[in-house]
């Protein structure tokens, strides 16, 4: 039954972060679609121009990092794509695949969640995306940190190699009292 459940949160897991791909997919084909990328949305704009100001960059430089935004953007929706899809392929070709590539990528997606959060926190429904994609990726993470956890053994019926050694201990050290006092 234990089996089950973790087979259960793994798969979910997965399915959650295949979820977060396509938002980070769509989101980064819909900035690459339009002629400016992000620099036309309302508070996402102002903070690229902004750090752009900061930097003391060029107009064309300013379009280039929104480009780098958007690439950015779509690699992450990549890389979730690919923790899930090669983990499938390991297990089809009967290899065993820790999901060390999925904690990364979610890892990764809930920093880029926050920081694009930083320019939206005027807006509302903006901060709503961003605390739906922290939540997919906390809810996501504890699954796999559920399904990877090792179960907990029964209690032995037998003293362990500690227990044996502490208890040897102790019949030594009764002995060497039961020495002195004779």
């Amino acid at each position: 039954m234990d089996r089950l459940r973790r087979f259960v949160a793994r798969t979910v897991a997965y399915a959650m972060a295949l979820l977060l791909s396509a938002v980070w997919l769509a989101s980064a084909l819909v900035s690459l679609h339009q002629p400016l990328f992000d620099l036309g949305k309302p508070h996402v704009g102002d903070a690229i121009i902004g750090f752009a100001d900061v930097l003391s960059l060029s107009p064309s430089a300013v379009i280039k990092l929104a480009q780098l935004l958007a690439n950015a953007k779509l690699l992450l929706g990549a890389y979730l794509l690919a923790s899930v899809m090669v983990p499938i392929w390991d297990r089809l070709r009967g290899r065993f695949n820790d999901d060390e590539m999925l904690d990364l990528a979610l890892f990764v997606s809930a920093v880029a969640s926050i920081v694009a959060a930083a320019p939206a926190l005027h807006g509302g429904e903006a901060l709503v995306r961003t605390v739906g994609e922290l939540l997919l990726c906390v809810l996501a993470s504890g699954l796999t940190a559920y399904a990877n956890a090792t179960p907990q053994p029964a209690p032995p019926s037998r003293s362990t190699g500690w227990q044996a050694l502490r208890q040897a201990e102790a019949k030594l050290i009764a002995l060497r009292v039961n020495a002195r006092i004779s």
